[in-house]
């Protein structure tokens, strides 16, 4: 009789989990700009349809926007709040791909990556960090430009995998 109650304990446990996880999945975010200085995230989300939470990003006057469905979410960036005569500007938040330090591109973690180690800013044959700095001559790894650091906005390569 014990067996089986921490039996089921166990699978409600990992039910839970699973829930969890399913309920982190299917959020999706949006980026509001511009939001005006005495306005806190309560006021923010009663002004938005459908949006379920609002964290403010460091000191800005951005937030970041929770919706529970992707369809919620681009209601709310076609329906933007106004607040006086002014729209406020909001965006799908898109996280950055993973890159890792050891080759420096896109889509594979650090244990599966089997490229010889680049560095980030000269693209030699080395790694660099705040412990050991790199004092070459800007190289990206990604689109081989001279003028670019590999983590640079402005790398056609880098524009590629964001718009992924």
């Amino acid at each position: 009789m014990l067996t089986n109650k921490s039996h089921l304990a166990n699978a409600l446990s990992s039910l839970d989990k699973s829930i969890e996880v399913k309920a982190k999945k299917s959020s999706f975010y949006g980026i509001i700009c511009h939001v005006p200085e005495d306005m806190d995230k309560g006021i923010l989300c009663s002004l938005i349809v459908n949006c379920m939470d609002a964290l403010q990003l460091g000191k800005t006057k951005s937030f970041r926007l929770k919706f529970a469905s992707r369809e919620h979410l681009k209601h709310a960036i076609e329906h933007a709040p106004v607040i006086g005569y002014e729209r406020l500007p909001l965006f799908e938040f898109k996280s950055l791909p993973n890159r890792w330090n050891n080759c420096q591109f896109y889509g594979n973690t650090a244990n599966q990556c089997k490229r010889p180690p680049k560095c980030s800013i000269c693209a030699g044959p080395h790694q660099s960090d705040k412990a050991n700095p790199c004092r070459e001559e800007l190289k990206c790894v990604l689109c081989g430009s001279s003028d670019l650091p590999c983590y640079s906005f402005k790398c056609p390569e880098e524009q590629k995998a964001l718009l992924k």
